[in-house]
């Protein structure tokens, strides 16, 4: 029986809320996956520099600076 190789994806969730940063953490988590999370976009900015990131989930309505931005 072959197992997956498939590495897990470094990921980054941009969520100001929180239960919906943790829920996604939780899923991708089980899929062995390494997830970061920023609160809004300044500290997303801030881990984006500093780091590669396969996949980024961003929340599009978010205060001060949205998705989008």
């Amino acid at each position: 029986m072959q197992k997956d190789v498939t590495p897990g994806k470094r990921i980054l969730i941009i969520d100001d809320d929180p239960a919906a940063r943790e829920s996604l953490k939780l899923l991708l988590c089980i899929d062995r996956h390494s997830v970061t999370e920023a609160r809004d976009g300044i500290e997303a900015l801030t881990l984006v520099a500093r780091h590669n990131f396969d996949l980024v989930l961003v929340d599009f309505f978010m205060p001060g600076m949205n998705g989008g931005e």
